[in-house]
């Protein structure tokens, strides 16, 4: 299925946030709570939650198999540590590139213009032109933001 079609599916499933986007196959939308900016692209693989929201900013590149997770569990007794369900809304903010198998967790605010390397984890919202690695995720450097100056 090319692409324009992807988009009218996802259209008529329900998900009615999706602007004028590109998703590659083999993306997955668990919930259909998951809005997406003009300009974006997802890459092949990725997992959006969408449980409660998730918001993609404009122009923003998702590499991928990345995850964005919408919902984790409560640390709990011995006999079973994954306790009651939590969950936490997810934005990424405009301009953000995500590297190939980035794991965003529940309630983080990815800021604009923020380059997230691959394989990182992040478990905490980021500050805006920043390029994050690791696990978990810290500022590596700031980055020139599209104003000119630096983050």
């Amino acid at each position: 299925m090319g692409g324009v079609q992807r988009l009218q599916t996802l259209r008529r499933l329900g998900m009615v946030g999706i602007g004028n986007c590109w998703i590659e196959p083999g993306v997955e939308f668990r919930f259909r709570d998951i809005q997406i900016g003009d300009g974006s692209y997802i890459n092949t693989g990725s997992f959006f939650e969408g449980d409660p929201p998730v918001v993609i900013g404009r122009n923003v590149a998702v590499g991928p198999y990345c995850r964005v997770l919408t919902r984790s569990h409560e640390l709990d007794r011995g006999e079973r540590r994954a306790g009651p369900l939590t969950y936490g809304s997810v934005t990424i903010g405009d301009g953000t590139w995500t590297g190939a198998s980035v794991t965003i967790l529940p309630g983080v605010d990815v800021a604009p213009g923020c380059v997230i390397a691959a394989g990182t984890v992040v478990a905490k919202s980021t500050a805006p032109d920043g390029l994050y690695a690791g696990v978990p995720a810290h500022r590596i450097r700031d980055l020139q933001s599209h104003r000119g100056e630096h983050g």
